[in-house]
């Protein structure tokens, strides 16, 4: 039996279902239903599915569950919960804090012949741990040129979220290595190991914290849990901490030397890693730099795939409209404007051979109605667009809907966090969001793997992610009639 039959079979029992009965209902014959529910037939195509859940009124924990079996039975468990993992992390991917992070930081930085404090302490416990931790990188973010260096994973939640709710005196920079597993693997929630990584590390894009991570790829149990004496290391300027895999017990060290000793031994292995990402802040006056990289998925002769909270406008706003509402004061505005116009044209000749495929959410198209503003660029180069402009932009967004090139989420998708904006173009991938402090970053993905994944995901969602085409037309067709009678 299949675990959905086995699922189904369970809950017939429960809910004392007649199977005759559910038979006429759902207009299959008495064999074919059998076949089913004894796992000697594939599940069924999902309208015959939603009349069977129809018929047995399942409360919703029995609904998500059936949905579930029928979902991983259909398509195999690793592919299953791969693609529900990318759907976790999209969905609760972190937004833009509404006041500034806790001011945390020390500004003295005590002696440890001042203090009497031995160099080398002894740690037999997480609370010992977490004290020392804590004074460690405190005092490092009152630094005016702090460094913190970090060779561990992700499962340290106190490391972590303390990391994410500091604000430096000075510049703050956080260096860190982690292992990336090279096949698919899961934790004991069904998450895929490499994603959950992802998820606790994007916090602290979001901070003024200089953060950059390197990876490599290793069998994450035997190389950090098994039989590993102090797997994971942490250091500042004048100190260290080595410590189990489990964070009970490790070893405190202020001797200059075994420190010094200690960061060689990380820079000799940060050699030997790559760049998870490549993180660039998206501000006028570096823009001129970084707009190659920004704009470089619009010159590829590649289909480009992506999904964010609001419609892709920047292929309707080249031309005239982009000129009316480009802030033409700015330093280099001039070239600025004509990389614009250049990357957007090319992404309309995407849509026109059928090389650009997005999805995006019913209150990110209200948003933009609303204000005019595109979320995916500061506000310091446009200005919002007039509901006359908006209008021009969204009948063009109504063209794309009608084909599917353009496709608005619904079900859990449409709460989709309205910072995450998602994209890959053949070999290559980013994620462009706003941090704490309203700077728009964007992070070229390196990892192949995570690219393969993310690309898997948008490629075979499932229709009941999203509205058929006539919907989907209709609600753009009822936000362009607000704006009309807003002029009239």
């Amino acid at each position: 039996m299949s675990i959905f039959s086995e699922v189904l079979s369970e809950l017939i029992q429960q809910k004392e279902i007649k199977v005759f009965s559910m038979v006429k209902h759902c207009h299959l014959d008495r064999s074919t239903m059998y076949k089913i529910i004894n796992g000697k037939r594939n599940p069924p195509a999902p309208d015959v599915y939603k009349k069977m859940t129809d018929f047995m009124r399942l409360t919703p924990t029995e609904n998500q569950r059936l949905t579930e079996a029928w979902k991983i039975t259909r398509m195999g468990a690793e592919t299953y919960y791969k693609r529900k993992s990318v759907e976790n992390l999209i969905c609760h991917f972190p937004s833009a804090l509404p006041t500034p992070p806790l001011n945390y930081y020390i500004n003295s930085q005590n002696n440890p012949e001042e203090t009497g404090e031995k160099n080398c302490i002894s740690l037999s416990s997480r609370q010992h741990m977490n004290y020392f931790l804590h004074r460690m990188l405190l005092t490092e973010a009152g630094r005016k040129d702090g460094n913190i260096s970090l060779f561990m994973q992700t499962d340290y939640d106190f490391l972590f979220s303390l990391l994410s709710s500091l604000k430096p005196s000075g510049t703050l920079k956080v260096q860190h290595i982690l292992c990336m597993s090279s096949k698919t693997q899961f934790t004991s929630e069904n998450e895929l190991y490499n994603l959950q990584c992802l998820k606790k590390i994007f916090p602290l894009y979001m901070t003024e914290l200089k953060y950059t991570v390197w990876y490599f790829y290793d069998e994450i149990q035997s190389h950090f849990y098994n039989f590993n004496l102090f797997p994971y290391m942490i250091l500042t300027t004048d100190a260290a901490i080595l410590c189990s895999s489990d964070y009970q017990e490790g070893i405190f060290f202020q001797d200059k030397d075994i420190v010094d000793m200690l960061r060689k031994i990380y820079l000799s292995c940060r050699e030997k890693c790559s760049p998870l990402f490549e993180a660039l802040q998206i501000r006028p006056e570096n823009c001129v730099d970084i707009f190659s990289s920004l704009f470089r998925f619009s010159y590829q002769d590649e289909t480009m795939i992506g999904i964010q909270p609001e419609p892709c406008l920047t292929p309707f706003i080249a031309g005239e409209i982009l000129d009316e509402i480009f802030n033409h004061d700015i330093e280099n505005g001039s070239f600025i404007l004509s990389q614009g116009q250049k990357a957007f044209g090319c992404s309309l000749q995407k849509i026109s051979k059928n090389q650009f495929l997005l999805y995006f959410t019913l209150s990110g198209l209200i948003h933009f109605a609303r204000t005019g503003r595109l979320e995916e660029f500061p506000e310091v180069f446009y200005r919002p667009l007039t509901p006359r402009q908006r209008i021009v932009v969204l009948q063009d967004v109504l063209t794309c809907c009608q084909d599917g090139t353009y496709r608005i989420l619904e079900e859990s998708l449409s709460y989709l966090p309205h910072n995450l904006h998602l994209c890959i173009c053949g070999g290559e991938g980013s994620i462009l969001f706003r941090d704490n402090s309203g700077h728009v970053v964007f992070l070229l993905i390196k990892e192949s793997g995570l690219l393969d994944t993310f690309r898997d995901y948008m490629e075979h969602m499932e229709d009941s992610s999203f509205y058929k085409p006539e919907e989907a037309v209709l609600l753009v067709r009822n936000a362009i009639e607000k704006l009309e009678n807003e002029l009239s």
